[in-house]
């Protein structure tokens, strides 16, 4: 009876850090747009933004690319913006392929302080389920016992 309770209690007290988690991970940092960013092409080939590959930074997926003459690209036909990490990859035979210089707008928000500490307790929690495993082995046999 005792370890049901005790189960149950661990239930409910791991459903409130869900929430709570869910909670502060909603909470993002300010966004920061980049506007008309300068790079050049490279058809074919994923490249770096000035704002690529910011821990934990969440990516927009709504960008703005134009080429040298200011003609608007399309997403899918001129190049492909990978959200997860704020790279670009110019298309080949699209309208940046053999351009000099185009520009590109986007947007990310980093994690605040909250995420990045919830990011950090979460992420040991696999180290730690042995060990609960074994507490509660412990006890089930001490019960057992008599004890």
């Amino acid at each position: 009876m005792r370890l049901a309770l005790l189960a149950l209690a661990l239930v409910v007290l791991a459903a409130g850090g869900v929430t709570g988690m869910e909670a502060a991970l909603d909470d993002a940092g300010p966004q920061t747009e980049i506007t008309d960013e300068q790079f050049t092409p490279s058809a074919g080939t994923v490249q770096q933004l000035d704002e690529s590959n910011r821990d934990g930074a969440t990516y927009s997926e709504s960008v703005s690319v134009a080429d040298e003459n200011g003609t608007q690209s399309v997403a899918g036909t001129d190049f492909v913006f990978f959200s997860q990490n704020g790279t670009i990859k110019p298309l080949t035979g699209g309208n940046l392929d053999g351009d000099s210089s185009a520009t590109v707008s986007y947007s990310f928000r980093e994690p605040t302080d909250t995420q990045v500490g919830f990011a950090t307790t979460f992420s040991q929690i696999p180290a730690v389920l042995p060990l609960i495993g074994v507490v509660v082995v412990a006890l089930a046999f001490i019960r057992a016992l008599g004890g």
